[in-house]
């Protein structure tokens, strides 16, 4: 009876801070999408509490998580700046230094629509990575991985679509208004074929039980 309820406990976090980590062969094959990266994983069946207290300990995703943790964090505190751009009712070229030269008239409310865009367009994929690297292995297994992986492909498709509008408005700015509604058409257009392509490719096996390049469940990985 002892043994039986060691041989469960090493799944568990506490034995993995130990260094019990598995190796590729080992995971569900859901999981086994990396096949030049052969150890260091948390085993699968992980349930939420467990995926969560993973953060405490060292695995291969480690770096992936904290990575985006502190980008998120400084982005976080970076909006600070956008309080400096942002036009006031009274704001005018003239009399606010930080506001950029064609701010009156519509060039007001268009900033003001760029400054809600880029700030949750900028948050959202980080936001979303840090969920998906957590909780990889969850005990929900294939569905719950997946899911997790599309939230983490649109979170980068929301940067990648919203994130240049500003850039673009502004190079656009002084061709005639038909360009500028011209490129959103076309814009709209691409972005949400992309979306509907990386959501929908298919898994591609390389026969070695590993996968190259592409996730299960018609999910780019």
């Amino acid at each position: 009876m002892k043994r039986e309820t060691k041989t469960k406990w090493t799944r568990g976090p506490t034995s993995l801070a130990r260094g019990s980590l598995v190796r590729l062969e080992k995971l569900p094959k859901h999981l086994q999408f990396n096949g030049h990266i052969r150890g260091g994983y948390r085993p699968g069946g992980l349930s939420a509490s467990e995926c969560l207290r993973s953060l405490c300990y060292l695995h291969n995703e480690t770096f992936n998580i904290y990575s985006h943790v502190f980008a998120l964090i400084y982005f976080i505190l970076a909006t600070r700046d956008y309080y400096q751009i942002w036009p006031s009712q009274h704001t005018h070229s003239h009399s606010h230094p930080h506001s950029p030269p064609h701010v009156n008239g519509d060039g007001v409310w268009m900033v003001k629509v760029f400054v809600m865009v880029d700030v949750p367009s900028t948050l959202l994929p980080f936001s979303l990575s840090i969920i998906y690297h957590t909780f990889m292995p969850h005990r929900g297994g294939r569905h719950t991985y997946t899911s997790l992986l599309k939230a983490d492909i649109v979170g980068v498709w929301v940067t990648s679509t919203f994130g240049p509008l500003a850039s673009v408005y502004c190079s656009l700015y002084y061709l005639p208004r038909a360009v500028w509604h011209l490129y959103s058409f076309t814009h709209a257009l691409i972005s949400v074929a992309t979306l509907q392509q990386l959501l929908s490719f298919k898994r591609e096996d390389t026969g070695n039980g590993y996968h190259s390049g592409v996730g299960g469940d018609g999910v780019v990985r």
